[in-house]
């Protein structure tokens, strides 16, 4: 996957289209890493990804996405394939996070398409498994109190 770099300024509103353009660069296996303070659209964004742009699947109530904030792991089935939706804000450690299963998650490349992870400064990336190529989406909110700055970074992991 070509490297890529994109700053972008965004309201709320604009993560709709903005989750598109983002599907057009995701490859198989797809790692989504989301990093931002609460409230800057990192759960909007996937709801946005995966309800508008890739037709979540066996829409029940159970299948809504959600923060996975208490439950660390949500998973849906969409039209391009599994997801695994994580949130990290509650993980303290490297052990807290072996105990969830996170690494076991990147042993079947073959049966996930995409694994979005928020809060995932607080991984340490060098020890994701080769192959899985990897978009990182780091807001931080603007001076002005309804816009998001959006830096978007793509590339293989290592």
């Amino acid at each position: 996957m070509k490297s890529i770099c994109i700053e972008k300024k965004l309201r709320l509103q604009d993560m709709n289209v903005f989750s598109k353009e983002l599907r057009s660069l995701f490859k198989t296996p797809q790692v989504l890493l989301l990093e931002g303070p609460p409230g800057v659209g990192k759960t909007t964004l996937t709801h946005f990804l995966l309800n508008e742009d890739m037709s979540l699947k066996n829409r029940g109530k159970e299948d809504k996405v959600s923060s996975p904030a208490f439950s660390i792991q949500n998973h849906y089935i969409t039209d391009y394939g599994f997801v695994r939706h994580i949130d990290l804000y509650r993980i303290k450690d490297d052990d807290d996070l072996e105990s969830t299963g996170f690494w076991d998650i990147f042993s079947e490349p073959e049966n996930t398409y995409l694994i979005i992870i928020e809060w995932a400064n607080r991984l340490n990336s060098f020890c994701f498994p080769v192959g899985w190529h990897y978009i990182k989406v780091a807001f931080t909110f603007n001076s002005q109190q309804d816009t998001r700055n959006v830096f978007v970074t793509s590339g293989n992991l290592p």
